[in-house]
């Protein structure tokens, strides 16, 4: 298995393991510089599932999936 394989196995893995409880978004420092820390934490991980997935995802969740410079 080269490498894009076993990312994009990752990525089925942890969309299919992930409950969305929003834990993840509260706990990570990244929230604020990506401008999304009020956010409502289970609907950024909606979205992040569904990018993981290949879907277009929210705003939000394409804010912090976006790397923070």
């Amino acid at each position: 298995m080269n490498s894009v394989e076993a990312l994009d196995v990752r990525m089925e893995e942890i969309g299919s393991s992930c409950t969305r409880c929003g834990k993840c978004f509260q706990a990570c420092p990244t929230t604020e510089p990506a401008g999304i820390k009020d956010a409502v934490p289970t609907k950024v991980l909606s979205g992040i599932v569904d990018i993981l997935r290949g879907n277009a995802g929210s705003v939000e969740a394409e804010a912090w999936a976006r790397p923070v410079v």
